[in-house]
């Protein structure tokens, strides 16, 4: 799963750009028994990082910058491709400008 969403920030960078989110890419991890993504999102009003295991473990936070609050945190594991689409895009909405 952590390749998967690798790839899948990679593929849809300029649609991030087109909504005001810069992407940075925290870190690959392939040399720990569960291999890992982190990239950081962030606008002018939220930053996120969010984290993809292999064994399909999900984990991020949404910080609003004004009021300097956790708006969303998030963990667990994903079974499918598809409910991966729809918790980054849950994140995505809070973060775009």
């Amino acid at each position: 799963m952590h390749e998967f969403f690798l790839n899948w920030v990679k593929k849809n960078q300029l649609n991030f750009e087109k909504m005001g989110i810069k992407v940075e890419l925290n870190g690959v991890r392939r040399d720990i028994p569960d291999p890992k993504v982190s990239f950081s999102f962030s606008s002018t009003n939220c930053m996120s990082t969010m984290t993809v295991w292999k064994s399909k473990l999900v984990d991020f936070e949404v910080l609003d910058f004004n009021s300097q609050k956790r708006v969303l945190y998030y963990y667990r594991e994903i079974k499918e491709e598809g409910e991966f689409d729809s918790i980054i895009h849950k994140m995505i909405e809070l973060v775009a400008v």
